[in-house]
């Protein structure tokens, strides 16, 4: 028989190798022992704020993650400076996430019943290769599910689940808690910041794998249509002439024309590059009566990447109205001069 001397020792022992992992404020989860894979990963999600465990005491490492807790571990892992938490809409803790992930393009990641932000009802688990086109959109790209996962594995921004090969990734596999904070983990490795994703779907050319996301950006303008009583200016622009641009001024010419004018004039917001997101620096206006314009953007708080946003008066049955719509937004990169 063991003597209390050896029992105290033998639970000390079992304690110290494979013990719970314990949050921050020293609560445990009973099923995650600190020799689980992704120990590690959850510990510093929870205590970080990204995640959290359940009522009894369990993490539930391996059930399927769903749709819209991956969206908002994500979003969390980087609190950008223009996500709004509060939404005044009790029971709907998913919603901010939800919308801002529709805000910023990702929709077409999204498996319906999520049409609209609106839809929140539904708890879809979230298979690897969603999430994988998911996260491409983040990284401000545009590309199908193979070719996400193409991307993620050729920038070492994810690992297969057999090998690191397409079919290695086992993309129609479920992804499940513990499997969504290795990943995270290797995002914010890897991406200092989300991005929006543009609207056109491109193909993967391995070439641009280390560029950084500005720099694949198109320049995408919005165009009314005319079978909608709802519009807006048509503009066409003659400088930017891509989506990304390098200058070693701290001015830009915006310069083009409207061939559609609803309104006076185009509201522009220039934003710069910061850890914790793109922060609005300056806001104007650009005349547009004559029917075409040019106009000085003020790029002055240094050398950096700045987000220029073009914004169209819209009208609704030839009646002006309040509301906006964004027409296009591009990078600007100032170089030291």
């Amino acid at each position: 028989m063991f003597n209390k001397a050896t029992l105290f020792l033998l639970a000390f022992c079992t304690l110290f190798f494979f013990g719970q992992i314990s949050r921050a404020d020293g609560v445990t989860f009973n099923d995650v022992n600190t020799n689980h894979w992704a120990a590690r990963e959850i510990t510093k999600a929870v205590n970080e704020g990204i995640v959290d465990g359940y009522p009894d005491g369990t993490f539930k490492p391996d059930n399927p993650v769903e749709q819209k807790e991956f969206i908002s571990m994500l979003i969390r892992s980087y609190y950008p400076s223009d996500f709004q938490k509060n939404t005044g809409i009790e029971n709907s803790w998913s919603k901010p996430y939800m919308d801002y992930a529709f805000s910023y393009g990702w929709g077409s990641s999204i498996v319906i019943p999520f049409p609209t932000s609106g839809a929140l009802s539904s708890n879809i688990n979230m298979t690897r290769g969603q999430a994988a086109k998911l996260i491409t959109n983040a990284t401000g790209r545009n590309y199908n599910q193979v070719n996400s996962i193409k991307f993620l594995l050729d920038s070492k921004i994810v690992q297969g689940k057999v090998d690191n090969t397409l079919e290695g990734f086992l993309g129609n596999d479920l992804l499940t808690r513990a499997e969504s904070l290795v990943l995270l983990n290797n995002i914010k490795q890897h991406l200092d910041i989300l991005y929006p994703c543009p609207e056109q779907e491109t193909t993967y050319d391995p070439k641009t794998v280390n560029t950084r996301p500005e720099e694949n950006m198109l320049l995408e303008i919005e165009e009314p249509s005319e079978l909608s009583p709802n519009t807006f200016s048509s503009v066409v622009f003659e400088n930017p002439k891509s989506g990304f641009e390098k200058i070693n001024t701290d001015t830009f010419s915006l310069t083009g024309s409207v061939n559609k004018v609803v309104g006076s004039n185009l509201d522009v917001i220039v934003e710069k590059k910061t850890v914790k997101g793109f922060v609005k620096t300056d806001t104007s206006q650009i005349s547009i009566d004559k029917g075409s314009f040019e106009y000085a953007i003020s790029l002055s708080n240094g050398v950096g990447i700045y987000r220029v946003s073009i914004y169209s008066q819209t009208s609704y049955n030839g009646v002006l109205s309040q509301n906006e719509k964004k027409l296009t937004y591009f990078y600007i990169e100032v170089v030291k001069h």
